[in-house]
């Protein structure tokens, strides 16, 4: 996955310390990480999602295990769904 981020621009390899991997200095820009990962192959896309969704769900978990989960504006969405 190092591999594909970097072949994409998301992230560097340092030239000067091979193998130190850093972020673009736009890392936190959606429209271009999103612009970006298409130039992976599909399957790697589907892996990298894969992770962010099984992220998403243990944080929503530990939020309600915890009492800090507060669904904010989606429970506006959903109520109107």
């Amino acid at each position: 996955m190092a591999d594909a981020l970097v072949g994409v621009g998301l992230i560097t390899n340092s030239e000067a310390m091979p193998g130190v991997l850093t972020l673009d200095k736009d890392y936190n820009n959606m429209s271009k990480f999103l612009n970006r990962i298409l130039g992976m192959p599909v399957d790697l896309q589907n892996r990298l999602f894969k992770y962010f969704t099984d992220t998403l769900h243990e944080i929503i978990k530990q939020a309600k295990k915890t009492g800090r989960f507060d669904l904010g504006i989606l429970g506006n969405i959903f109520f109107y769904l």
